[in-house]
Formats: structure tokens, sequence, C-alpha cells
């Protein structure tokens, strides 16, 4: 076994925005918490609910979307790990 670590041989320990990842998972969570407000006030269990697909178009992309966000703020970067490795 070497002594010589590569960086991509070593556990993630750099994240960048961690508060970023944490609010936009605080935004999907209120809105999907909101949506389900919104169809449990429209009738009973035994109610259809018609949902034009536009809607949920729209719902659907805008959940993707943020979670592209959340996995590109919480990436494990090879700049920080080295920047910080250099720092200690």
């Amino acid at each position: 076994m070497s002594d010589e670590t590569r960086v991509q041989d070593v556990a993630p320990i750099a994240y960048i925005n961690l508060l970023a990842a944490h609010t936009l998972i605080v935004q999907m969570r209120d809105y999907v918490r909101m949506a389900s407000t919104v169809i449990e006030s429209l009738g009973d269990i035994d109610s259809e609910i018609t949902i034009r697909p536009e809607a949920l178009v729209w719902g659907l992309s805008n959940l993707a979307d943020d979670l592209e966000e959340i996995a590109e703020a919480v990436r494990w970067s090879k700049e920080a790990y080295e920047k910080g490795v250099s720092d200690q």
C-alpha cells in the first residue's frame, strides 16, 4: 500500500454551501406541505380532484430544480478539500 494518498481516495470532507442546501430543503418541504394542504382542503377522500397537467409539471419541475441546486450546493469540492488540507 502506498503512503501517497490521492485526493479521490480520501473521504469527502469539504462541502460547499450547506446553508443554501438546507434553505432549499426547507423550501421544498414547505412547498410539499402547502400542496398537500391545498389538495386536502378540496374535498374528502372520496372526492375526485383534477390537477391540470401544467400545474403538475410546474410543481414537479420546481422540485427537480431545487434538488439539482441542493446537489450542486453540497457537491464535494476538490479545490475546497485541497485548500483545507493546505491550511492545516
